[in-house]
C-alpha cells in the first residue's frame, strides 16, 4: 500500500482487491446451506491496512479526517 502514488490509484486498488475478495466468497461453497446463509450474513472482505502509515507519512498525510482522503 506504501508504493501507491496518488489517491485515484489507491482508490483503484482498494476496488479491485474489494471485488476480488467479493469473489472468493462467491466462489466457496459449504455443505450446510444455513452456513452459507450466516456466512454471506456476516461477511467480512479482511482488507487490511498494512502499509497505510507509511503511505500517510510520504504524503505528508496525518491520521484522521482529511477532506482529500474523504472525497475518494
Amino acid at each position: 500500500m506504501a508504493r501507491i502514488d496518488s489517491l485515484e490509484e489507491m482508490a483503484e486498488v482498494v476496488e479491485l482487491a474489494v471485488a476480488f475478495l467479493i469473489g472468493r466468497h462467491r466462489v466457496l461453497r459449504f455443505p450446510f446451506s444455513k452456513v452459507d446463509q450466516i456466512r454471506n450474513k456476516n461477511r467480512r472482505l479482511g482488507l487490511g491496512l498494512m502499509g497505510l502509515h507509511e503511505w500517510l507519512l510520504r504524503h505528508g498525510k496525518r491520521y484522521g479526517p482529511d477532506a482529500d482522503l474523504q472525497n475518494t
